[in-house]
């Protein structure tokens, strides 16, 4: 049975309590500040005793700037889906009594305390092997807290570690969670489970793309400004000449790269076989592994690569002698890509060497091709069809 007490006041009842704390805090701090810049700089005090003065009235606006973001502002941000976590022990921290957790993903588990302080008559109920929903916040690890399903449970307060930056520990006594009732700086997606469409992670990334193609215009501009407008050697002339033909060439790189549809497909599906692995260079260092095919059905047979990138947790489903439907690229057999009857599967991202130039990978996480979903030149009717229509 609930207490009639200080423990039965509301999450946000709660929270609004902490809010006023907080901002009377804030108050005093800055009224500190300002009382001692006041007599520092109002009276004969000397230099070195100004100066003093001059960081205590900063320490008080950075005190005061910390009680303010404590007690007002959101937590900081969760992954928006709750994950099961299971109850592996009990430590102290101080005069905090914490539950160390075993918290389980889509892409295995993590070690973990929850934040939430449970009240002494309730953790009877936090024994070892019992489970609980909680949410994990993406910037640590350290700390998870218990979600609204179990706003039954009594709490002192929270312990949240280092999630803020700091050791903190915030809170009153009472049921539900006032760090759910205040909210959070965002909800993110969660990157086990939660993935953009084809068509979102098709879309150029126009931030991106303006920031290089501004700084690649500073260049193509401000280099032969410079060059031609100040007396520079005739050797540092043509440095900045071919400079700016660089700048061009990443432009048009750039450009083609976010914007311009892929290159020109044949509009057939062809069946594909999985011959086995191939790696390959990722342009940073490290290297890759795709998958080798043998494209066979629907016209002539050569060997391929598929350019999809596959996501871990799908690699059993390409063993060798699997068999996939592809689209041919016209003028280029370095990669095919998985159709639209492989829309199931999750993809890391397609690595299209050789398709429009030496190195290229693009893409995100997802289900779907992102790929199919941006679009293409063109769609031609292959050789063998074409072929067969004429004659």
């Amino acid at each position: 049975m609930r207490s009639t007490g200080k423990a039965s006041r509301s999450p946000r009842e709660r929270d609004r309590r902490v809010a006023r704390f907080a901002l009377c805090a804030a108050g005093r701090c800055v009224l500190l500040g300002i009382v001692v810049l006041a007599l520092a700089f109002g009276l004969s005090w000397p230099w070195w005793a100004r100066l003093v003065a001059a960081v205590v009235a900063t320490a008080a606006a950075l005190l005061g700037w910390a009680s303010l973001d404590n007690g007002l502002r959101p937590f900081p941000a969760i992954y928006g889906g709750p994950r099961p976590a299971t109850i592996t022990g009990m430590h102290t921290d101080g005069p905090r009594t914490l539950f160390d957790v075993r918290v389980d993903t889509a892409r295995g588990s993590f070690e973990s305390v929850i934040a939430d302080r449970v009240h002494v008559d309730d953790r009877h109920r936090f024994s070892v092997g019992s489970r609980w929903e909680v949410y994990e916040f993406a910037a640590s690890r350290t700390r998870v807290i218990l979600t609204g399903a179990h706003d039954d449970v009594r709490r002192y307060g929270y312990d949240l570690g280092d999630v803020r930056g700091f050791t903190d520990v915030d809170g009153t006594d009472g049921y539900g969670s006032e760090i759910v009732a205040r909210g959070f700086r965002d909800r993110l997606t969660d990157p086990h489970t939660d993935h953009p469409t084809a068509a979102d992670r098709a879309r150029p990334n126009w931030g991106m793309f303006v920031v290089t193609l501004a700084a690649l215009a500073g260049v193509a501009t401000g280099l032969p400004a410079a060059a031609f407008l100040v007396p520079w050697p005739w050797w540092a002339q043509v440095l900045s000449i071919l400079a700016v033909g660089a700048a061009g060439v990443l432009a048009w790189m750039e450009i083609v790269g976010n914007l311009r549809p892929f290159p020109a497909i044949y509009d057939r599906p062809r069946s594909a076989t999985v011959t086995g692995v191939e790696t390959v260079g990722d342009g940073d260092g490290g290297s890759i592994e795709l998958f080798a095919v043998r494209v066979e059905e629907g016209g002539v047979p050569f060997d391929s690569v598929l350019a999809d990138y596959i996501n871990p947790d799908q690699l059993h489903r390409f063993s060798t002698g699997t068999r996939w439907q592809v689209y041919e690229f016209a003028y280029s057999s370095d990669r095919v890509i998985l159709t639209e009857a492989h829309d199931d599967v999750l993809r890391d991202g397609y690595d299209l060497s050789g398709v429009r130039w030496g190195r290229e990978f693009t893409g995100g996480t997802g289900f779907g091709s992102a790929v199919l979903a941006r679009g293409f030149r063109a769609r031609l009717m292959d050789k063998e069809t074409q072929m067969d229509e004429e004659t």
